[in-house]
Order: structure tokens, then C-alpha cells, then sequence
């Protein structure tokens, strides 16, 4: 199994997190990524321009946030409400299994476009939209797919006969 991709920022973390609240309102910022969890789409060394609107992620969108002091990028597979509070579902592309329900309020952004040697990947655009969309759907399926795998070997371990 893979672990979680990674993107790698030019700007030191206690940096990052000092300027967070300012930069979230100010625009795009960018990241370079790395790890294998999003293949085939994103490859290590791509550029990622983030955009930090959290409050219009759907279901599809790659987004950035923190895990143990780094920043994850993975894509949004659900949404679910708990407590009020709006949860998102995230999965790698290539990661068989679902990462733990997170708040909205903890993603950093949103990938809209990616840039590349062979040029720039905007993420926004019609084809995108419904691509990510149709990823998301088996990205999820898979996920529960291999969940139900687990619980039954579970059950199989337990089973005394």
C-alpha cells in the first residue's frame, strides 16, 4: 500500500502556518508535489496551484491539507454531515483504503490547476469537472470494496472453526 502524497511548499512550515490566515484571503499559492498516492494524474514534481476556498469543495476536487505536520494531498470522495459540522471523505487515487472523516474547516485548499513540463492542467474546466467527478465515484467504490475485504477477513480470523 501507498502512503499519502505530499506537497512540498517553498516556504518553511512555521512560516506557513504563521501566514495562513492571511494568505488564505489573498489567492492562489503554489506546491510542488510529491509521493505516488494520485497517480496517474499527479506525479511527483508537478506544480500545484492551490486555491484556499474551502467553502466550495465538491465531491472530486484534489485538496491540500495537514496531517502530522506536513501537507496531504488526496481527493474528495464524500461528504457527510456530523454534528453539524461538514466532513469530507478523502481517498489517494492509487490508496485502497479511506483516510479518516476530516472537518472542512482543515483543508488548506483546493488544486485547480497543475502545472507540468507539457504545460498547465486547469481543473475548473467542463472536462475536468466531470473527470474528477467520475474518478471520485470509483476512487469511493473501491475504498468500500476494500473495507467489506477487511471486515471479512476479519470475521474469518475470528471464526474459531
Amino acid at each position: 500500500m501507498t502512503g499519502p502524497c505530499q506537497a512540498e511548499s517553498a516556504i518553511p512550515e512555521r512560516v506557513l502556518e504563521a501566514v495562513w490566515p492571511l494568505w488564505s484571503h489573498s489567492g492562489q499559492f503554489r506546491m510542488r508535489m510529491m509521493g505516488v498516492s494520485m497517480l496517474p494524474i499527479f506525479r511527483e514534481g508537478d506544480e500545484l496551484i492551490v486555491e484556499p476556498q474551502p467553502e466550495s469543495i465538491r465531491v472530486g476536487d484534489v485538496v491540500v491539507y495537514r496531517r502530522a505536520g506536513r501537507s496531504v494531498v488526496h481527493r474528495v470522495v464524500g461528504m457527510r454531515r456530523s454534528g453539524g459540522e461538514k466532513l469530507l471523505m478523502r481517498k489517494g487515487d492509487r490508496v485502497r483504503s479511506f483516510d479518516p472523516a476530516l472537518p472542512l474547516h482543515m483543508i488548506l485548499g483546493r488544486v485547480a490547476k497543475k502545472r507540468t513540463i507539457s504545460g498547465i492542467t486547469d481543473y475548473d474546466s467542463l472536462f475536468w469537472l466531470l473527470a474528477n467527478t467520475i474518478i471520485a465515484g470509483i476512487s469511493a467504490t473501491i475504498g468500500q470494496v476494500y473495507s467489506l475485504y477487511r471486515e471479512r477477513l476479519v470475521q474469518l480470523a475470528s471464526d474459531p472453526r
